[in-house]
C-alpha cells in the first residue's frame, strides 16, 4: 500500500516525537490486606513497591498528543492499523474475516465485527498488535455488526443479526432492542454514555438520536433533508458531529454541533464518495474513506481533513497488491493508562517491585523485576546533575522488565544466578540507560568509585544491557564504567 501526506515525509518528526513520549501520570492499585509501598526517591529516580509490599499494578497514563494514537481501517477482508506516531501500518486480523467498520475501546482496543468458520457474524475485541482476540456475547440478539462502546466502557450498541439496532453490557449481556430492523438503522455512534445518534430510513436515510433507556427516536435537526446522512462519528468532548451527506453519485463530509444554535459546515465538496468519517481525539481533524471517480468507481483511500475544511491530505492509499476495498477508517481516542502488573499478578507471588524514571513531574521509564526473595532497593547518592543510579538487592532476580516511552514495547531480561543489579537512568531524559545484574549475595552491592568522570561499579557482573535490552557483555565483565553525568555506558573489562 502507498503511504503519503501525514503518513509521508511530514511524518518523520512525529515518529521522533512517539520514540521521546514520555508517560504522564500514574496510579497504584493494591489487592487484599497488604503493607504500604515502599518509595524513595533521588533526583528524578523513584522506587515503589519494594519488600514485598503486595504490588497488584501499576498504571500509567501517557502524555496527550497524537503521536499516542491509531487509526484502524479496512482493507479487503481485514482489519488493519495505522500508528500515527510512526507512520506505519500493520495487520490485525488475519484468521478471521472482517468487513464492517471498526471501533475503539476506551483503553485501546480494536472493537470489530469479524466472521467466524461458522459464516456467523460476532464482535470481537483485540489489540492494535493482533493480541489478545476475544470473542464480545453471542451470535444471537446481540450486537453482531456496526460496534461501538460507550465512552465509560459499560455498554455496546450496534446492529443484531436481523438489523435491530440494540444496546448490550460490555460483558455481551441484556441486549436491549431500541430501534426495529423494519425501520433500517444504520449504524451508530455514542453521543454521551447515555444517548447515540444513527441513521435511520432505507431512501434517503436522516441521522435521529435516541437514548438507550428508551423511548422514541428524535430527528436531529441538521440532518440534510433530500440527501443520504449516514455514518456518524460524535467528537471525544461530545459537542460536535460529522457525518456522510450525499447522493447516489457523489458524498461529502459534513460537521455539525450538537447543541442548539452549533456550527455547520461542509468539510468537503466534491464529486467524489467521502464517507466514514472520523474524529481526531483531539476534535480537530477527521479521518475518512474517498472514493475517487463520479461514481465511487477508482481508487479509494484513507484521506484526513481539518475540522476548518481545509488541508485535504491521503493518509494511506490502496494498492493493486492483494487487498482491495479500503474503508471504515476509525481514529482511536488517547491512550487510558498502560498496565503492567506486580506480586500476586502476571509474575505469581514472587516478590517484585517497581522503579520509574521522572523528568520533572513526567514520567519517562519503567522497570519492573522479580525475585525469589522479598526485594529491597538503594538509590545511590550522585553528585548534584549526575545520573540516578538503583541498585536492586535480593537473593535470585529472576527477570527484569523495563520500557522506555509508552508506545515502546517492553524490554524483558531473563536472568540466572544474578543476586542483584544497577539501574542507571538518564538525568535528561529520565529513560533507563544500562541495566547490569551481579552476582553478590542480597545487599551486598558491587564497589563504587568515581574515577575521571565516570563511575566504576567492579564485581562478578553477570551482563551488561543497553537500553533496548541487548546484552552488550554476554560473558560477564569485572567492571563497568558509567558516565558520571548521563548515566550511560562508557565501556567494561
Amino acid at each position: 500500500m502507498e503511504v503519503g501526506g501525514c503518513g509521508g515525509s511530514s511524518n518523520g518528526s512525529a515518529a521522533s516525537q512517539s520514540k521521546n513520549q514520555k508517560l504522564g501520570s500514574i496510579s497504584v492499585g493494591y489487592q487484599g490486606d497488604v503493607k504500604p509501598a515502599t518509595q524513595l526517591s533521588d533526583g528524578n529516580l523513584s522506587v515503589v513497591g519494594l519488600a514485598g509490599a503486595g504490588f497488584t499494578y501499576i498504571d500509567f497514563y501517557p502524555a496527550q498528543t497524537l503521536a499516542s494514537t491509531s487509526i484502524a481501517y479496512n482493507y479487503g477482508d481485514q482489519t488493519f492499523c495505522y500508528n500515527v506516531g510512526t507512520g506505519q501500518n500493520s495487520q490485525v486480523t488475519h484468521s478471521i474475516e472482517a468487513y464492517n467498520p471498526p471501533s475503539w475501546t476506551p483503553n485501546q482496543m480494536i472493537l470489530a465485527e469479524e466472521q467466524g468458520d461458522d459464516g456467523n457474524d460476532r464482535v470481537f475485541l483485540q489489540y492494535a498488535d493482533g493480541s489478545g482476540l476475544t470473542q464480545v456475547g453471542g451470535p444471537s440478539g446481540t450486537v453482531a455488526s456496526f460496534p461501538v462502546m460507550s465512552p465509560d466502557g459499560t455498554h455496546v450498541a450496534g446492529l443484531d443479526s436481523a438489523g435491530n439496532l440494540v444496546v448490550e453490557s460490555s460483558g455481551g449481556t441484556g441486549p436491549t432492542q431500541l430501534v426495529p430492523a423494519s425501520s433500517t438503522p444504520g449504524g451508530p455512534a455514542w453521543i454521551n454514555n447515555a444517548s447515540l445518534i444513527f441513521g435511520l430510513g432505507s431512501s434517503s436515510p436522516q441521522l435521529y438520536t435516541i437514548s438507550i433507556g428508551g423511548g422514541a427516536p428524535l430527528l436531529f435537526p441538521r440532518s440534510a433533508g433530500g440527501f443520504s446522512n449516514s455514518d456518524p462519528s460524535v467528537s471525544s468532548d461530545g459537542k460536535n458531529v460529522v457525518w456522510a451527506v450525499g447522493t447516489g453519485s457523489s458524498s461529502s463530509i459534513r460537521m455539525s454541533g450538537l447543541g442548539a444554535g452549533g456550527l455547520e459546515i461542509d468539510l468537503t465538496l466534491n464529486d467524489f464518495r467521502d464517507s466514514h468519517p472520523s474524529f481526531s481525539p483531539d476534535g480537530k481533524t477527521v479521518v475518512f474513506k474517498r472514493s475517487t471517480g463520479t461514481k465511487g468507481d477508482g481508487v479509494s483511500g484513507i484521506y484526513t481533513v481539518t475540522t476548518a475544511g481545509t488541508g485535504v491530505q491521503p493518509l494511506v492509499l490502496e494498492d493493486s497488491g492483494e487487498f482491495q476495498g479500503m474503508a471504515n477508517p476509525a481514529w482511536s481516542g488517547y491512550a487510558k493508562y498502560r498496565r503492567f502488573i506486580g506480586s500476586h499478578g502476571a509474575f505469581g507471588s514472587a516478590s517484585s517491585g517497581f522503579l520509574y524514571g521522572l523528568l520533572g513531574s513526567v514520567f519517562a521509564s519503567f522497570v519492573s523485576f522479580v525475585a525469589n526473595t522479598p526485594s529491597t532497593a538503594t538509590i545511590t547518592p550522585i553528585s548534584s546533575g549526575g545520573p540516578p543510579v538503583a541498585t536492586l538487592s535480593a537473593d535470585q532476580i529472576t527477570r527484569i522488565v523495563y520500557c522506555n516511552g509508552y508506545n515502546l514495547p517492553d524490554t524483558t531480561i531473563t536472568l540466572t544466578g544474578a543476586k542483584s543489579a544497577i539501574v542507571s537512568f538518564d538525568p535528561t531524559t529520565g529513560a533507563v540507560n544500562t541495566v547490569a545484574p551481579f552476582a553478590a549475595t542480597q545487599g551486598a552491592a558491587v564497589s563504587r568509585s568515581t574515577e575521571a568522570g565516570r563511575l566504576a561499579y567492579r564485581g562478578k557482573i553477570l551482563g551488561v544491557y543497553d537500553r533496548t535490552g541487548k546484552n552488550l557483555a554476554p560473558l560477564g565483565a569485572s567492571e563497568i564504567d558509567l558516565d558520571a553525568k548521563t548515566g550511560r555506558l562508557v565501556g567494561w573489562r
